[in-house]
């Protein structure tokens, strides 16, 4: 054992440290930080400010001039004391530190983490007083608490943090008449929200408030102040260390806070951007976002975890609480700029793909509405609403639909999916062992057939061209069969199709070594080989072979090339899949169950 462990108490080593998260080159909207910077027209002025002072002598220690430059931003009477802090975190230290060893710090849960870590700190007790499913206040049940527990402070967050509500005030007016014990009121976010205890103080002696200028665009200052009355603050300033309010602090909060009207002016761009950030995240399916009367916004999100992994990937910063307790599935994201939020809303739309949603674009994309199918093409078995990862193969086997389990896939993708025309319709065998483990897993299956045959972009038929350098690919007519040029060898053209489908195809008919024209059709279309005779086509390319074809081939002197039904449609659906993972911003993974025939 380390000297430290032996030397440091117990509960320390048993917490973490603050954990503050690397966000170099993201848009950061994890920590209620204003999102603007000081105007250039005031950087040379403030820099000329800062060079009048004197580094080597320690700062004003009362700092007289930055608590009247603060009275007049937030006005605070003159009948108020202030006493002035190194962020409002060393407030709540020193609030901490005026209690007996064993007192108790009673607070709304969830809240402000630091409430409760400082009282470890410190050695007094803490006690958590749940917030309602709503995250609305209790009074009855934090009044129960204060009578059970007797705290000497009682920390509540107005507006709260992390839930961003500020509670009902009524509320708040019993919690404070009904204890003996020092209520402080946490106004971090006071800019932004539509009330405040101000001018309560003069009116409850045992009320004081904590505020901050982190919020309002000067977080690097590390500035926060507490009010209460002249009293209270007098003896409160003893347990202040001396100087904790630095030169530079001070000097640039002396000269930044007199700029009144940008901060308000930005204190109203931030709300009015809060409620189209709001209005934005519920039109969201599956997210639930909370009222706010702060700089943030608290939303819930299924795959919460996933979609704050998601956004970092995509260079944006947000908080994820999903692991507190009572805020599960929740994450929590500043207010940025109308850039910042656009940013942050265009990811979370993208990612947050339902499958209705879907279902409707892919319907769309491969124009399911133009074919006379012998299935239903789209969304065959419907899943969980939210999706996010996709599996893709050929047909809606039960190995594929194993694998697509283990990977906890959100959807699988088909080429060959169930419900097929003439087939038993009772869900019986393994159509209902299929199915059944779809369901249960919670797993959507999408299915496209002959739209995926024909689609000119991810279609099996134009992808097949694409690899086997076919030129000038089009459709015959109105027919699934497509055409082309090749300057090949029958063997050439042998050889590109094992290569592509890892298999050795058979061949008919056409002996002649030259290819020019050619004709294919993945799948099961041997018999579309009049097709490709009608067109005058050397070669004719599809998935399997019937018993007369061979005698059709060699009479109308063209070549047949059965390549595997499998293989030639195991393409487009990966073609698809990648496309559509790139559209949503979908995790993708094709997997291949081979299949001989």
């Amino acid at each position: 054992m380390s000297f430290i462990n032996k030397w440091l108490r117990a509960d320390i080593q048993d917490i973490s440290a603050y954990h503050v998260p690397d966000a170099l080159d993201m848009v950061k909207l994890d920590a209620m930080e204003s999102p603007f910077p000081l105007p250039d027209e005031l950087i040379g002025q403030y820099l000329a400010y800062l060079a009048d002072e004197d580094l080597n002598r320690y700062p004003n220690p009362g700092a007289g001039e930055l608590i009247q430059t603060l009275r007049d931003l937030m006005d605070i009477p003159n009948d108020f004391g202030v006493l002035l802090g190194n962020g409002s975190d060393e407030l709540i230290q020193l609030l901490a530190l005026a209690c007996d060893t064993g007192d108790t710090i009673l607070s709304i849960e969830p809240s402000f983490v630091m409430y409760g870590m400082i009282a470890k700190f410190a050695r007094l007790n803490y006690q958590g007083v749940d917030l309602d499913d709503n995250y609305e206040i209790d009074a009855n049940a934090t009044i129960k608490a204060i009578e059970d527990y007797k705290p000497k402070l009682v920390f509540i967050a107005y507006p709260n943090n992390p839930t961003g509500n500020a509670f009902d005030r009524s509320a708040v007016e019993k919690i404070i008449t009904s204890t003996n014990a020092l209520v402080v009121l946490d106004e971090a976010y006071y800019a932004y929200a539509d009330d405040s205890f101000l001018s309560d103080i003069s009116k409850y002696e045992n009320l004081v408030l904590l505020r901050t200028v982190s919020k309002i665009g000067f977080a690097g200052l590390r500035l926060g102040l507490l009010i209460g009355s002249k009293d209270t603050v007098a003896q409160l300033d003893k347990l202040r260390l001396p100087y904790n309010i630095n030169t530079l602090t001070q000097v640039s909060a002396n000269f930044l806070l007199q700029e009144q009207d940008e901060i308000n002016n930005n204190a109203k761009i931030i709300i009015e951007q809060r409620q189209i950030l709001s209005d934005a995240l519920s039109k969201i399916d599956g997210l639930k976002a909370y009222p706010s009367q702060a700089n943030f916004i608290l939303f819930k999100a299924p795959n919460a975890n996933d979609l704050f992994e998601n956004l970092k990937d995509n260079g944006v910063l947000i908080k994820n609480l999903s692991s507190a307790p009572r805020l599960a599935d929740c994450l929590r994201v500043t207010v940025g700029s109308q850039n910042q939020n656009q940013q942050f809303i265009k990811i979370v739309e993208t990612f947050m793909v339902n499958n209705k949603d879907l279902s409707s674009y892919c319907n769309n994309y491969l124009s399911v509405d133009n074919f006379s199918d012998y299935c239903p093409n789209g969304l065959q078995i419907e899943g969980k609403s939210e999706i996010s990862k996709i599996i893709s193969g050929v047909s809606a086997n039960q190995d594929l639909i194993d694998k697509a389990i283990d990977e906890k896939s959100d959807a699988l993708f088909v080429h060959h999916g169930f419900f097929w025309k003439n087939e038993e319709p009772s869900i019986t065998g393994i159509k209902k062992n299929r199915i059944k483990a779809l369901l249960d897993n919670n797993i959507n299956l999408f299915a496209y057939h002959l739209p995926l045959d024909a689609h000119p972009v991810v279609g099996n038929n134009i992808q097949l061209a694409m690899r086997l350098n076919i030129q000038n690919p089009t459709p015959i007519g109105d027919t699934l069969v497509w055409q082309g040029e090749v300057d090949a060898s029958i063997d050439e053209v042998v050889r590109s199709v094992m290569n592509i489908t890892s298999r050795t195809p058979l061949v008919f008919g056409r002996k002649d070594e030259k290819i020019n024209k050619i004709a294919w059709c993945s799948g099961g279309a041997q018999s579309y080989i009049e097709h490709a005779i009608e067109v005058g086509a050397d070669c004719f390319i599809t998935g399997e072979v019937s018993e007369q074809i061979p005698a059709i081939a060699k009479e109308n002197d063209i070549a047949f090339i059965s390549a595997g039904h499998h293989a030639t449609e195991r393409y487009g659906i990966q073609a698809f899949c990648q496309h559509l993972s790139q559209q949503f911003d979908l995790d993708y993974q094709y997997i291949d169950i081979d299949n001989i025939v």
